[in-house]
């Protein structure tokens, strides 16, 4: 008779440690992300001659690359949608862990609807980067339950040699896939 009472004192015992030890495990607590950008006017940089011929309009996605603060690639030129709204834009969100207390942003492009990179923010130590207040790298944080709005400032790229900007190439194949 007391076998009987002991087997599911057991079994509560046994599950009571399992759901204990499953609960101790980190959570990982994802926050959204945002970006859009700030068209930095070249008017009042001194002896630049005019470099784009598009429009802010024309702009439909973003190209960026985050790392986290081990330096690990959380996005890797991720393509991100854009949409507009009384003349600015903003982004997808993409999620990122608030557990990684600093994150930088080390790529930053404008595409238009062609996949041609129409706007960028130039990359720190290159000739280009004192046309911008803040070059790339941009660091921030992610904060629980606040939806962070990261807003590189942005300069035109067309007839400019990448290297000025530090990019290797501004042309992009991207290769649409098809989730199942």
């Amino acid at each position: 008779m007391k076998k009987n009472n002991l087997m599911p004192a057991l079994v509560i015992l046994i599950v009571s440690l399992l759901y204990s030890s499953c609960n101790n495990k980190e959570e990982v607590y994802l926050q959204k992300v945002t970006f859009s950008f700030e068209n930095k006017s070249l008017a009042n940089v001194s002896g630049l001659r005019k470099v784009a011929t598009t429009e802010k309009t024309d702009a439909r996605y973003l190209l960026i690359t985050v790392e986290n603060e081990k330096g690990e690639k959380i996005y890797d030129t991720k393509k991100i949608e854009l949409y507009q709204f009384n003349g600015s834009f903003v982004s997808d969100p993409i999620s990122l862990d608030v557990s990684d207390k600093q994150y930088k942003l080390t790529q930053f492009l404008v595409l238009d609807a062609d996949n041609n990179a129409i706007y960028c923010t130039p990359l720190e130590k290159s000739s280009s980067a004192y046309l911008v207040t803040n070059s790339l790298p941009i660091f921030f944080s992610v904060n629980k339950n606040k939806i962070t709005e990261i807003i590189p400032e942005v300069i035109p790229v067309s007839s400019v040699n990448p290297s000025d900007y530090g990019y290797s190439i501004f042309d992009f194949n991207i290769i649409e896939t098809i989730n199942l």
